[in-house]
């Protein structure tokens, strides 16, 4: 089973989510699954695998690594902080294309993003 752990975000607080991202990939049991650390940032969205970066492909949210290889998700932990993953922008593109995700759904997101 793949795994993404996606982390970043559009806002100053991305710094953390990627420290959090990163402690989740630290601790989770590899033996079991496959994880990969994905980065959604500003500048572009990335499969980081060590010192590599693999472009994702938002036309189904995959990667294909230095072998050729297509990397798909079976499902998605969502530690993005703000724009897209905390306010259900990334929850309703994974609802899109069938992927299942932990967490809440985007309406939910959306309704308590806005602190209003």
């Amino acid at each position: 089973m793949n795994v993404a752990v996606v982390m970043g975000g559009y806002s100053d607080e991305s710094v953390i989510s990627l420290k959090s991202g990163q402690l989740i990939l630290d601790n989770l049991n590899k033996s079991k699954y496959q994880f990969f650390g994905i980065h959604i940032l500003l500048e572009g969205w990335y499969a980081v695998i060590g010192d590599a970066k693999y472009t994702m492909n938002k036309a189904d949210f995959s990667f294909t690594n230095n072998e050729g290889t297509t990397i798909n998700f079976d499902v998605i932990l969502n530690t993005v902080h703000g724009t897209p993953g905390e306010d259900g922008h990334l929850q309703a593109y994974w609802e899109l294309l069938e992927i299942p995700y932990a967490g809440c759904n985007y309406y939910q997101s959306s309704l308590t993003f806005n602190k209003r």
